[in-house]
């Protein structure tokens, strides 16, 4: 398994794009559906084959660490 976090879906690594099984966990406080189907659009033009998980939070937990950053994506590959 590989995983690594990003705050902006145009910033995933090509390995992710390439990968056969993906994961992209969203945790966002946006708060409208606009701003929330906007960025799944962004995160299925970039990743198209990911599957997608989403959850609403104010602050997340990025490194140890709080993060208030508008969302933080956790994007996964596994294998077999």
């Amino acid at each position: 398994m590989k995983s690594e976090i990003y705050t902006d879906p145009d910033l995933i690594s090509t390995d992710f794009c390439e990968a056969r099984e993906v994961l992209v966990q969203v945790f966002t406080s946006l708060d409208t559906s606009d701003k929330i189907n906007d960025l799944i659009a962004r995160i299925k033009e970039r990743v198209p084959h990911a599957k997608i998980l989403g959850a609403t939070a104010g602050a997340k937990i990025e490194s140890g660490r709080l993060s208030y950053q508008p969302t933080l994506l956790t994007v996964s590959t596994f294998s077999c």
